[in-house]
């Protein structure tokens, strides 16, 4: 049997790391990225490594056991030793009355420790061409490394299964720390998880809910162990050079392969099983009593992903049906102005936006390649830009190819909105990454900065897109986000990698220049506002802004709220 529920409710009850803790973490990260930025000689950027960046963070056993971050700290490459680059992280981080009583030093990272539960590893990285090289400080020798490689092939193979790889990775760690029957480090089990993934995998049954996708990674994982008396070389698919072999003992290694065994046939006897309390038994065997069942489950049987049933529900199935017949929707939109640089005024404070059965069946309509995540509340996936621009007109958004249309623009682009976030006083929206790399890309090829393309450069995702400026808290929905905010950015990126950075800026809308920071851009957006002020004849009539709405549904609020602080 599939139970679906049960598990969306077992992974977000007593598996999935808190929201409030992943917020919690990156804002530690971003503290400490600007720090570095400002402080550390060579400083370039910072990345996610590890399980936040693939999605696959855990609980820790009964939440009291710390969590933590792997960030590349990367820096210009001077010299071939090693421990110049360790030494110069530790020393600015010693430097820092925030951080000198925080930190330790090891071998390849200097470990930030919080009062709480969390700790940061910074690792310290340079760049030679297209490779990366950690740094460990007791050796001799820079070590080759492609953390960034192993993320974007991991995601690739989570996408095969509509998000079931990485809740099923998280499952796996769940049995090794909190039931304590095997060691396995997680890159390995990671590794081993996803290569149990196939491409003809795509849409079938083996990996079409989580009980099926459990069952399959694990009877996998059995089947290619068996063949292997030692220890096997676990390679980085995106480096085959590269092995992750390193701290596994062959003891550890055979009690790990037994178990395997075990637990694949464990798993089959659950999804197997008909009767509903016999199927729960045995998935219990796995998971411990926690696994329960639901007693209104039944509308979650059916062949989805698994990962919830309802309002939160997958939308896989309908996404492609709908992607089969070709259905969409045109709309005019007038872009916002945007923004690039350091990212300022971030709250604690955290909001969630929610995603109603009508948004998922829009989504499902105009998105078709975007999955919603329920238990993370993570929408992902592949965002098609067709669109062109009209000076004065606006943005036309989901039109087919027009052949001659300069402006025309058809891009694909990786991305993903967090729709639970910390909050930023004039970025209140959810954020929005490119993880595709594409901003990277563009970069090196046009040798602009990251500001240069609208991203801001504060967080460790130097690829957190800066959508507009926007003082109030307004939220109409994720269908007008998209079309009102995502999308003209991606157009404008596209537009810029066609024919560059230069040209988007004098052939598309305006924008909040950077060069005196984000206070500059800020004045720039009040003044704007005023503008709108002295530009409004009545609360009903049409927003000066040209977008369509009247000012009291529009820029209303935000010119209000403007008034209201510059009076007190």
């Amino acid at each position: 049997m599939k139970h679906n529920e049960e598990f969306a409710d077992f992974l977000k009850q007593h598996v999935n790391l808190n929201q409030n803790r992943i917020v919690e973490l990156d804002q530690h990260v971003k503290a400490v990225t600007s720090y570095l930025r400002n402080n550390l000689p060579g400083f370039r950027r910072v990345e996610y490594q590890g399980s936040r960046a693939l999605g696959t963070m855990i609980r820790p056993v009964k939440d009291r056991h710390e969590f933590d971050a792997d960030l590349l700290v990367i820096v210009d490459k001077d010299g071939d030793e090693p421990k110049p680059y360790s030494d110069s992280l530790w020393n600015t981080l010693k430097e820092s009355d925030r951080y000198k009583d925080k930190i330790e030093l090891w071998n390849r990272s200097v470990k930030v420790k919080y009062q709480g539960q969390c700790h940061l590893d910074l690792v310290p990285c340079v760049e030679d061409g297209d490779k990366q090289y950690v740094c460990p400080r007791n050796g001799d020798v820079l070590e080759e490394t492609d953390g960034t490689g192993f993320r974007d092939w991991f995601n690739d193979q989570n996408r095969i299964t509509e998000g079931n790889l990485k809740r099923t990775v998280r499952l796996l760690k769940f049995l090794r720390d909190h039931k304590g029957n095997f060691s396995i480090p997680s890159v390995i089990l990671t590794a081993l998880a996803g290569e149990a993934i196939r491409p003809d995998d795509d849409g079938a049954e083996a990996v079409s809910a989580m009980a099926d996708t459990v069952a399959t990674v694990l009877t996998r994982i059995d089947e290619r162990l068996e063949k292997c008396d030692q220890i096997p070389v676990i390679v980085n698919p995106s480096n085959p050079s590269l092995t992750f072999n390193t701290h596994w003992e062959d003891n550890q290694y055979q009690n790990f392969r037994r178990l395997m065994g075990v637990y694949a046939s464990t798993a089959r006897q659950a999804r197997d099983e008909t009767d509903k309390a016999k199927s729960i038994a045995a998935w219990q065997k796995l998971f411990g009593e926690d696994f329960k069942p639901r007693s209104n489950s039944n509308a979650g049987q059916d062949r989805n992903s698994g990962s919830s049933s309802g309002p939160g529900a997958n939308a896989g199935a309908q996404q492609r049906a709908t992607q089969a017949s070709g259905a969409s929707a045109s709309v005019l939109v007038q872009p916002r102005k945007q923004y690039g640089g350091v990212l300022e005024g971030t709250g604690s404070r955290v909001a969630t936006r929610e995603v109603s059965p009508a948004d998922l069946e829009q989504l499902a309509e105009r998105h078709p390649q975007l999955a919603y995540d329920a238990e993370t509340n993570v929408l992902s996936g592949n965002l098609r830009v067709q669109a062109s621009y009209r000076p004065g007109r606006g943005l036309n958004i989901n039109i087919p190819r027009r052949e001659g249309d300069r402006m025309y623009v058809e891009d694909d682009f990786a991305i993903e909105i967090q729709l639970t976030h910390g909050k930023s006083e004039l970025a209140p929206w959810p954020p929005v990454y490119e993880t595709g790399g594409r901003a990277q890309r563009i970069m090196g090829e046009q040798g602009v900065g990251i500001a240069d393309l609208h991203f801001f450069d504060e967080r460790a995702d130097v690829n957190q897109c800066c959508l507009s400026l926007q003082n109030t808290d307004e939220w109409r929905g994720i269908i007008p986000f998209i079309d009102e905010l995502v999308a003209p950015f991606f157009y404008r990126l596209a537009y810029a990698a066609r024919y560059g950075v230069e040209r988007a800026e004098s052939d598309l809308w305006g924008t909040y220049h950077h060069r005196d920071g984000f206070e500059g851009a800020k004045r720039q957006y009040e003044a704007e506002l005023l503008n709108y002020k002295k530009q409004n004849h009545g609360p009903n009539k049409p927003c000066p802004c040209r977008n369509g709405r009247k000012y009291r549904h529009c820029h209303k609020g935000e010119v209000d709220k403007l008034l209201v602080a510059q009076a007190g």
